[in-house]
């Protein structure tokens, strides 16, 4: 475990840190990091907000998710990513694939998670390993495609931090 900064943090990487949750619970939180600093814009109001998006890997206040269904879903993706047969696929094509593999499994098991990036700036953040495995220029354009499907939480998050 290294201690870094929240500007160093960069998608692919596992990191671990405390956040204090909209209903007031602060908990150590592990997270594989998809985007560390999305952009999205309100459309109610034009506001423009930072989240850290991640899937979260361990919660100390919450039951942890199976290691082996991780375990499985990172190989998936690795399959996907580094599949001889992909090679002649286009980088679209890939990115389709990647994020179809996520969404079945995170419709099975709920793990995407979003954290206001000013919140978490409040506190350290310690980098575990890299994650040389996913690039991170894929990782982008899923998160896009996941994000397009889970609108409705950025704009609940939103009414709820007001």
């Amino acid at each position: 475990m290294k201690n870094t900064i929240w500007q160093q943090v960069e998608p692919g990487q596992l990191v671990q840190f405390r956040y204090k949750g909209v209903k007031g619970d602060i908990a150590r939180r592990l997270v594989f990091c998809l985007d560390p600093r999305y952009r999205y814009k309100k459309k109610s109001t034009g506001r423009v907000v930072e989240f850290f998006i991640g899937l979260e890997l361990d919660n100390s206040t919450k039951t942890t998710i199976n290691p082996m269904d991780v375990k499985r879903m990172f190989v998936q993706l690795n399959d996907i990513v580094y599949n001889s047969k992909n090679k002649n696929l286009t980088n679209e094509q890939q990115i389709t694939f990647v994020y179809q593999g996520l969404k079945r499994f995170l419709d099975k098991t709920p793990i995407f998670r979003t954290y206001f990036l000013r919140e978490c700036r409040k506190k350290r953040v310690f980098l575990i390993e890299e994650g040389k495995d996913l690039g991170s220029s894929p990782l982008s354009k899923v998160v896009d495609l996941i994000i397009s499907d889970k609108e409705e939480i950025f704009e609940g998050a939103l009414s709820d931090e007001n």
